[in-house]
């Protein structure tokens, strides 16, 4: 196996999946120039988000303006800013599938480096509707859950959590919008999450009402705790 990535990585057989021509390291990575235009998180981040802190509080003002939310702590990745949303879509929108292990290895990484104190039992992606799932072939936080449970050594219960409605999306709508449109869109099954810690999946944090309203599901069923990882926070 080493060998074949130390021939793919000098021919460049599986180049950077962001620009197509940059060296992917044997293994359809990013490239290092790639990498280097994402914006990713440090230390100073807000309990609540994952995302830049941007006063002297543990939670950033966006959170702030939110109501109280039913997991305990949040993380992301980087920021999705320019280059962070266009990777994004490229791997949500365009199938570029091989952005699963690499986002999932990040998240690993920030995991590992900045949350080791987080102690969860299982990996549960955000659902989506059957008929969502349908039209866009698979479901994106799915498929970083598999690579993200490999990576971290952690069992993935995607059966955990179902979409029991199909909601609008909320692209254009104000964060009251979002969780009304939310409500009751997600059912938990008692009988794997009860008494377990959950670490939450899903690829962006906008205002977290997906993340909140699906992690109050996983309570309402007898979830312990709930940890909320994204890719990218907005």
């Amino acid at each position: 196996m080493k060998i074949v990535r130390f021939i793919s990585e000098k021919l460049n057989f599986l180049a950077c999946p962001a620009c197509n021509n940059g060296n992917g390291h044997g293994i359809n990575d990013l490239c290092d120039d790639c990498r280097f235009k994402l914006l990713f998180f440090g230390n100073n981040v807000c309990y609540s988000c994952g995302g830049e802190l941007d006063g002297v509080l543990s939670c950033c003002t966006k959170c702030m303006k939110e109501e109280k939310r039913p997991f305990l702590e949040a993380a992301s990745v980087f920021a999705y800013s320019s280059y962070g949303r266009e990777l994004i879509l490229k791997y949500k929108s365009e199938h570029i599938l091989p952005f699963a292990r690499i986002f999932a290895r990040m998240a690993a990484e920030r995991i590992r480096s900045n949350y080791a104190h987080w102690q969860f039992d299982m990996v549960v992606p955000v659902p989506l509707h059957w008929s969502r799932k349908f039209s866009r072939t698979f479901n994106q936080s799915e498929l970083l859950a598999e690579f993200l449970g490999k990576e971290l050594l952690s069992p993935v219960a995607a059966q955990a959590l179902s979409r029991t409605k199909r909601t609008k999306s909320q692209k254009f709508l104000s964060g009251t919008e979002r969780h009304k449109n939310l409500r009751d869109a997600f059912k938990a099954n008692p009988e794997i999450v009860k008494n377990k810690k959950v670490l939450l999946l899903d690829d962006v944090f906008t205002t977290g009402a997906t993340l909140s309203c699906a992690a109050e599901a996983l309570m309402n069923a007898g979830a312990e705790c709930v940890y909320v990882l994204s890719i990218a926070r907005a």
